[in-house]
């Protein structure tokens, strides 16, 4: 498996901080969190390998995150028909019953 540590022993030179710092993504966009602050994630066997870098979001990340939802749900129950989300796989022909046939389906 390939990690920064094993890449920094073989490339001496190789920071083990050049892991990628991660935004959350809300509302179709990558954003820092309102904190402003992050934290390093590392691996627990090896310490040494820092996974990434993260937002420490708060009470008011969530709250844009929950609300940015909540449109997008309301755009898209706008934009599509009640019967597609009604049954959002649609039915194999292989399954389908003749017509007017009301037995359960197998």
């Amino acid at each position: 498996m390939f990690t920064l540590a094993r890449l920094a022993a073989i490339l001496p030179g190789t920071a083990l901080s050049d892991a990628m710092t991660y935004q959350n993504f809300i509302d179709g966009s990558w954003v820092s969190s309102a904190t402003g602050n992050t934290f390093e994630n590392r691996n627990p066997a090896d310490t040494r390998d820092l996974i990434g870098v993260f937002q420490q979001s708060d009470r008011r990340d969530v709250a844009q995150a929950i609300e940015a939802a909540a449109r997008a749900f309301t755009r898209w129950r706008l934009r599509t028909r009640a019967a597609p989300r009604r049954n959002p796989v649609p039915r194999c022909p292989a399954h389908r019953r003749p017509e007017g046939d009301r037995s359960p389906a197998t």
